[in-house]
């Protein structure tokens, strides 16, 4: 059982006794042993811009030389030696990943799922008790927000605001 790679390598094997000597050339390559890598986890689901990615391989057999994942991981998350870390900052819809592993003993690949979903919108307004006289008019309030204050959320109150305010 070899316990290390050989590139190719020509042998020459002699067998000599009282009657002479004979001989035979063979060539012999020991590659690595494949690496065979999973994640534990199938499917995994982050926050976009709040939670911290932390996908970890689990790696058996070889050692991977090299690595690769395909599609290409939303902004924010950093593919390094088959880890995912990072805070995404973009949203993503189920999509599933395949990572590849590569040595001199070939290919192994493992696939998982990621979501990356739409934060929560908090808002609240800067006053939060109001009172107005009959016929005060009121400046209008801007919410403050919080996460999200690039998009537009889907608004409701109640209960209804009193007639002439909207």
């Amino acid at each position: 059982v070899s316990q290390v790679n050989l590139t190719v390598t020509t042998f020459t094997l002699w067998a000599n006794n009282s009657g002479g000597s004979a001989n035979i050339t063979f060539t012999l390559e020991v590659l690595e042993p494949k690496a065979e890598i999973s994640y534990g986890i199938e499917e995994f689901t982050l926050v976009n811009g709040i939670s911290r990615g932390l996908i970890i391989p689990v790696i058996e057999g070889g050692v991977p030389a090299s690595w690769s994942i395909e599609p290409a991981l939303p902004a924010g998350l950093i593919f390094a030696n088959g880890y995912i870390v990072g805070i995404p900052m973009a949203d993503l819809t189920t999509t599933t990943f395949t990572v590849y592993a590569n040595n001199s003993g070939g290919t192994a690949f493992a696939t998982f799922t990621l979501t990356i979903d739409q934060p929560t919108y908090f808002a609240r307004y800067p006053v939060t008790r109001i009172v107005l006289d009959v016929n005060e008019t009121l400046e209008p309030l801007e919410p403050l927000y919080y996460f999200g204050t690039n998009r537009e959320p889907t608004w409701s109150i109640s209960p209804e605001l009193p007639a002439g305010m909207f």
